[in-house]
Formats: C-alpha cells, sequence, structure tokens
C-alpha cells in the first residue's frame, strides 16, 4: 500500500479506481441532468423550475456516487468526519469563495430571484440568463457576449430582474418643441403614432403628457409598454416609434428646439484699429 488513512490501505490500483470511479459518478451526474430535464421533469411547465430540479437532482447524484465510491475502494467513511475537522480551518480561509458561491448556487435555486430565460441586469451587465451552475451563472448579453458571474455576486448584490413576474416593460421618452408651435397637435400626432404601432401595447394603455414649461421649450413626457419576448425588442421598437414622431413634426411644421447661444465679443482699441484696416467687415485670416 502507499498510504493507509485509520485502518484503511491504498494501493495504486486503489487510486486508479477510485479516479475512474469518480470520473464516471461525474458524467454520470450530468447525464442525469439532462434526462431528468428531459424526461422526469417533461410535465413541469416553467422552464426555470425544470432547471432547479434537474440541477438538484445532478448534486444528489454526483455526491451520493462519490460516497459510493469511497465505498468500494475500503475507504472507512468514519473517518471523513475526522479527516473533515482537521481541513476545516484550512477549507475555511482557503476555499471560502468557492464554498460561498456554491451555497448561493444552492440560494439562487431554492428561493428562484432569477430563472432560466429571465432578461436581468447585474452590474454592468445586460442580459438574458442562459445557466444556473453550481459556482457561476452565464448571462448573454446584448452585444452577444457570454458572461460568467460568480453565484456570490448575484446573491450579496444587488440586480434587477426585468422579467420575473411577466415580460412588460415600459419605454418613456421626452420630446420638446418650440413655445411656437401647437402643443395639442404634437400631443395628438405622438397619440396616433402610438395607436398604429403594431407592437405598443393597448392594455397598459400608452399617454403622451405635457410636462413641464422648461426654460427655451415645452416638454412632453411620452410612454407606452410592450413585451420583451414578443416583437423586435425594445431598441427596436424605441428607434421606430422616434423616428416616426420626427417624420410627422416635420410633415406638420413642428421643429424641436436646440440650444443657442450668442457670442459677444469686446475689442481693445488695438482690435479695432486692425480691423478698420481691413475694411471693417472681418479680422486679417490667422
Amino acid at each position: 500500500p502507499l498510504f493507509k488513512l485509520g485502518e484503511s490501505a491504498f494501493t495504486i490500483a486503489d487510486i486508479v479506481l477510485a479516479v475512474v470511479l469518480v470520473g464516471s459518478v461525474f458524467y454520470i451526474g450530468g447525464w442525469s441532468q439532462q434526462v431528468s430535464y428531459n424526461l422526469a421533469y417533461r410535465r413541469v411547465r416553467d422552464a426555470g423550475l425544470r432547471q432547479a430540479l434537474a440541477t438538484f437532482t445532478q448534486y444528489v447524484v454526483i455526491v451520493a456516487g462519490v460516497l459510493l465510491a469511497l465505498k468500494i475502494i475500503g475507504f472507512d467513511l468514519t473517518t471523513l468526519t475526522v479527516f473533515a475537522a482537521s481541513l476545516g480551518v484550512g477549507i475555511g480561509f482557503g476555499l471560502q469563495n468557492i464554498i460561498n458561491n456554491f451555497v448561493s448556487g444552492i440560494l439562487l435555486l431554492a428561493e428562484r430571484p432569477l430563472k432560466v430565460g429571465d432578461f436581468v441586469s447585474i452590474g454592468s451587465n445586460l442580459g438574458s440568463v442562459t445557466r444556473i451552475g453550481i459556482r457561476s451563472l452565464t448571462m448573454r448579453t446584448l452585444d452577444k457576449q457570454e458572461v460568467i458571474i460568480p453565484n456570490g455576486s448575484v446573491i450579496s448584490g444587488e440586480f434587477t430582474n426585468w422579467t420575473r413576474s411577466d415580460d412588460l416593460l415600459r419605454n418613456v421618452h421626452y420630446i420638446r418643441i418650440r413655445y411656437e408651435d401647437d402643443t395639442e397637435l404634437a400631443i395628438r400626432l405622438i397619440e396616433r403614432i402610438l395607436r398604429r404601432h403594431p407592437h405598443v401595447l393597448e392594455d397598459p394603455s400608452p399617454g403622451v403628457f405635457l410636462w413641464e414649461y422648461s426654460e427655451s421649450s415645452v416638454d412632453l413626457r411620452v410612454q407606452y409598454c410592450f413585451r420583451m419576448n414578443e416583437g423586435p425588442g425594445g431598441l427596436v421598437i424605441r428607434s421606430e416609434v422616434l423616428l416616426e414622431i420626427g417624420r410627422a413634426f416635420r410633415r406638420h411644421g413642428l421643429r424641436m428646439p436646440h440650444a443657442q447661444r450668442d457670442v459677444t465679443m469686446h475689442l481693445d482699441e488695438d482690435s479695432r484699429g486692425l480691423l478698420a484696416s481691413h475694411g471693417g467687415s472681418r479680422p486679417p485670416a490667422l
């Protein structure tokens, strides 16, 4: 034997057998997740709950398989308590992040503040959750990037789940017009655009409101709701609505004001003389 743990002695053959068994256990664990997801839990309609149950099944199979493999090679499981106690301090300091992410993954699957398919904002990342694993979750951003986020960061920090209860979202725009323009006409034009857009929902109904009389413009607030999982997406709908508003305003002579600034130049005697020497029309080219 190469070494002994308690009353158990281990040879090279035992170690090779243990490696093969543990590798097989992890392979069977992954296979059990796929089988349970596609067969055992196929009647579960909620895709997130279905994924969580399949992942729990994988965890159970792996833990049970590792314990069975240790038993097959003759390892005395009662010595695990002594072994765990001796390494407890080291695990507490050296593997605290891994354990934190593991426990956080279990909490994510149990509490389900987010699930696979949800559209979320975590830190600076915005996208859809594609996988919740034992250590981390994967989200696909709007730029088609796969971002791996540790589970501990999700549990301990704040995040926004845009589609947790439903996929209903709202866009809000602030449109400015001149004081000389007809405010009521502008409101009617925008309301007509919102009613005709195929992806703007009638319930909740869209709204156009006189928001504020600002220093240089009349500000209108435009708001409407749409379905995140239906149609071309929020960015496309936003662009289409704003383009239609711009076209309608141009057809009816409405203009959006822009900032204007007057610049006053104070010339000294030398500058006036230099300007007069060039006809008083413009300063000399530099």
